[in-house]
Parts: structure tokens; C-alpha cells; sequence
């Protein structure tokens, strides 16, 4: 497949994911939300249509009237593409809820959510284990809406949210941890209990059919049935996750210094076999990506492999997406096979691969 860029790319814009992030070699990302209602109005789910857009007017002016106002961008979802709906949902920027708009900080790294299923819903990220800097972002937003919005709340319960479990802080914390070694190992089922044990969710964040490579990529957030935005403050919230995190991540760097010690021809093996599949395949799944991107990390961290950094591999999560492989595809100009000129899906598909191979090509192996 031959490329002729085009004069202007936006996607080469750096995002919050193409930086470097404290212990990213297991945590991909940290990720802080805050339910917010405005007070005078329904929940969202029973709004009308006139209020939705009153809420979502509210909301927008905050911003713009704000000293602020230069750092964000107000997005009405009405007029917005399905494309651009999509990369904004694949960036967190937009809920998997329907929603009205969003409004986006100049970094990328924040937004606040309009008509989700609460009125605003303020979430940040950033890179690693670091809920500092989100939390920092997060609040920035919570007290420029604040100066200029009622918002619902009581002595009692705290911030009133449409699911009483996000009540008290409205905050819910999200680490996005990476852990092959453990699951390899057979001893994720503990970690499924500690989090029963801690009340914390966890949830895989995709499925896979590459029978070569287990999901290991896997959210663990606070919030959950036993309310701990509603019984815990803050800062017990925060504590209470990093100190977990920080168990999980001792566990698979420990097991995977031991399975590069005593099992490597099996590791290598793995790694090579995906990273095989990956720089020869002509045609890339998106479930598929997230598998060899996984591997080739695995082996940049069982020093089986070298050329590629943590970041980059990040980025590449969400570069490998259908969101971003279509929006290359219409600001660039590919040549594609003459079988598949026509067909969306395999070319979407055929320009990942591309992609993915683009970053491949600088691994080499340790012999």
C-alpha cells in the first residue's frame, strides 16, 4: 500500500497518551471523573428536550464567560459527524452514554460532558499512575463551573447524582493497568478477589480472538456498589486505589523478572509469534492490534526486544482505533490494493496494519 500524505494532518497533534507516565511500564493510564447536576433541573433521563438544551446552553456559557475561556472548546454533539463522535468516544472525551456535547481543554487531556447520565461530567486523564495531575485538571473545571453554576448538593448526602453510589464526592477514580505476566501466570484470580475484598471494580477492556495472546489490559476503578464516593472523602478515595495499584504493580514486575528467568524460550516464543503475525499480516483488527502492541510491550519489559519506548506503544492503542484509522484515511491519500479499494471495513483494517507496522519496523531482538 503506497501513502501520499496530505499538506495538513491534524492527527499528528500530540496527545495526553504520547508522554510518559510514572510506572508506565504497567499502568497505561489514570483517569478522574466528577459527577456534577445543576441544581432546578431533573436528572437527565427525565429532561425534555428544551432543558437538555438549556442545561447544555448553561454549561457552554460557563466556559466561554470564564478568564479561561481560550483553553476550551465547546462541541455540540447535533453537529458533530459520526466520525468525529467517535474519535471523541474513543478518547474519553465523550461518555458511551448519548450525550448532548462536550466541552474540551486545549491539551486534549480533559472534558466536561454535557447530558450524560448526570447534567456534567467533568473527567481528566493522564499518562501512568498519576492522579495528582488528573485530579488537578479535574477540579481546575469542577470550580470554573462552580463560580458560575448552582450545582446540586446537600449537607447530608453531598453532590446529589443521578446513581446515589456517585453521590457524596461524585468522584470516580480509573487505573488502566497492563499486567501479561500475571495473567500468564495463572494468578490473576487473586487479583479478582482483592477487589472484591477492596471494593473496587475491575473489567477487561477488550476481548480478544488471537488465541496466541490472553486480554491482559484491564480497568480497576472505584466506584461500585458499596458507594465509596458516597462514604469516602477524596483523598481516602485516591489513597485507598494507588495503594492497591501499587500491590499490582510490584506483582507483575515480580513475575515477569520470573518468567523471563526461568521460562524464556516459552516468553520468546510468544512475543516473536505475535510480533510475527503483526509486521507480515495485510489486514489488522482492531482486537488483533491491541494484542501485538500488548506483546511487543511484554517483551520490552522481559529485555527480549529493543527499539520501541512505553509511550509510543500507547500512543499506538488508540492510534490503532477505527476512529483515528478513518480519520487518517480521509486527510491522507493511500493507494490501496485494487480487491479492497472498495470495501471500508479491509481498508480500514489494511491501513492499521500499515501503521502498526510503521512502529514495528525499528524492534529488534535480543539474541
Amino acid at each position: 500500500m503506497d501513502e501520499k500524505p496530505s499538506s495538513s494532518n491534524a492527527a499528528a497533534t500530540l496527545e495526553w497518551y504520547d508522554f510518559p507516565g510514572k510506572d508506565d511500564d504497567v499502568v497505561l493510564s489514570t483517569r478522574v471523573r466528577l459527577a456534577r447536576n445543576l441544581a432546578d433541573f431533573p436528572f437527565p433521563h427525565k429532561l425534555s428536550k428544551s432543558d437538555k438544551q438549556r442545561v447544555q446552553t448553561l454549561a457552554f456559557d460557563a466556559f466561554t464567560s470564564s478568564p479561561h475561556s481560550e483553553k476550551f472548546i465547546c462541541i455540540d454533539c447535533a453537529s458533530q459527524n459520526v466520525q468525529n463522535i467517535k474519535i471523541l468516544k474513543e478518547r474519553g472525551l465523550l461518555g458511551r452514554e448519548i450525550s448532548t456535547g462536550t466541552v474540551i481543554n486545549s491539551d486534549g487531556n480533559s472534558a466536561c460532558i454535557i447530558n450524560g447520565s448526570d447534567h456534567l461530567k467533568i473527567v481528566s486523564y493522564a499518562s501512568g499512575l498519576d492522579y495528582e495531575k488528573a485530579a488537578e485538571n479535574c477540579f481546575f473545571i469542577d470550580g470554573l463551573l462552580q463560580d458560575k453554576l448552582q450545582i446540586a448538593a446537600s449537607f447530608q448526602f453531598g453532590y446529589l447524582t443521578s446513581d446515589f453510589c456517585n453521590s457524596g464526592t461524585g468522584m470516580k477514580i480509573t487505573v488502566r493497568i497492563h499486567i501479561p505476566a500475571t495473567i500468564l501466570s495463572g494468578a490473576f484470580p487473586s487479583i479478582i478477589e482483592n477487589c472484591k475484598k477492596h471494593n473496587f471494580q475491575i473489567k477487561k477492556v477488550t476481548d480478544s480472538r488471537n488465541s496466541d495472546f490472553i486480554p491482559s489490559i484491564f480497568d480497576i476503578s472505584t466506584a461500585n456498589s458499596c458507594c465509596s464516593s458516597a462514604s469516602l472523602t477524596e483523598f481516602e478515595q485516591a489513597a485507598e486505589i494507588i495503594s492497591f495499584v501499587q500491590m499490582i504493580i510490584k506483582t507483575e514486575r515480580k513475575i515477569r523478572k520470573e518468567t523471563a528467568d526461568n521460562e524464556r524460550t516459552a516468553l520468546l516464543n510468544l512475543i516473536r509469534r505475535n510480533y510475527v503475525k503483526a509486521e507480515y499480516s495485510l489486514l489488522i483488527e482492531e482486537t488483533e492490534a491491541m494484542d501485538f502492541i500488548s506483546a511487543v510491550k511484554l517483551g520490552l519489559h522481559t529485555n527480549t526486544l529493543e527499539g520501541v519506548t512505553d509511550t509510543q506503544l500507547h500512543s499506538m492503542f488508540y492510534k490503532t482505533k477505527y476512529g483515528y484509522i478513518k480519520f487518517l484515511m480521509e486527510n491522507g491519500e493511500f493507494t490501496f490494493e485494487k480487491d479492497i479499494k472498495n470495501k471500508a471495513d479491509l481498508k480500514t483494517e489494511r491501513l492499521r496494519a500499515a501503521v502498526l507496522q510503521d512502529l514495528f519496523k525499528s524492534i529488534n531482538f535480543y539474541e
